[in-house]
């Protein structure tokens, strides 16, 4: 991703690159991570990169970037609500939210560079509050491993019910379409 990004901006550019701090921990809940002391090594070649430190505050360098790039990060939301454009390399919930480009390959994050360069398009906060409406209209509290368990605040049985309810709703939903047609 990285390198993709650092190919791909324009001249005169950079590239900020703020770590994770689970990544700093040899072991976490979630078992073993971090990243080899050669991946940082490596960063440094590039002469339009820049890795900052964890204490930097995150909201300073969206305010001062043209956009944001993360997997599935919440700098992208943090990015959408402040107004910047954000560049998503996994599938998060809010890749369809105007401002965020959901890049697959090179030739998307080309046009996505395009669009952020030439500025021709920034997220309206107008945008981003009608996207976030529109999808608690269609979602529901629920976990789906035992890592999200502890943090939704649900039980077993609420999970199950409401996961439940949520399937009704759309074999209804569906289903009333079909009839209708």
């Amino acid at each position: 991703m990285i390198d993709m990004l650092s190919r791909s901006l324009p001249s005169g550019w950079l590239l900020y690159v703020k770590e994770y701090y689970l990544q700093m921990q040899a072991k976490s809940s979630k078992g073993w991570q971090g990243r080899d002391p050669q991946f940082y090594l490596d960063l440094v070649k590039y002469s339009n990169v820049r890795l900052v430190s964890l204490d930097t505050p995150s909201f300073a360098l969206i305010d001062s970037s043209r956009a944001t790039a993360t997997i599935t990060g919440y700098a992208a939301w943090e990015a959408l609500v402040r107004g910047k454009m954000t560049i998503l390399f996994g599938q998060p919930w809010l890749g369809a939210c105007s401002g965020a480009y959901m890049v697959k390959s090179n030739e998307d994050l080309v046009k996505a560079v395009e669009v952020i360069e030439n500025q021709s398009k920034t997220p309206l906060i107008s945008d981003v509050k009608d996207y976030l409406i529109a999808y608690n209209s269609v979602s529901f509290s629920g976990f789906n491993s035992k890592w999200n368990k502890e943090v939704s605040g649900l039980t077993d049985d609420q999970n199950i019910d409401n996961f439940s309810e949520s399937i009704i709703n759309y074999i209804q939903s569906s289903f009333s379409a079909e009839v209708k047609k």
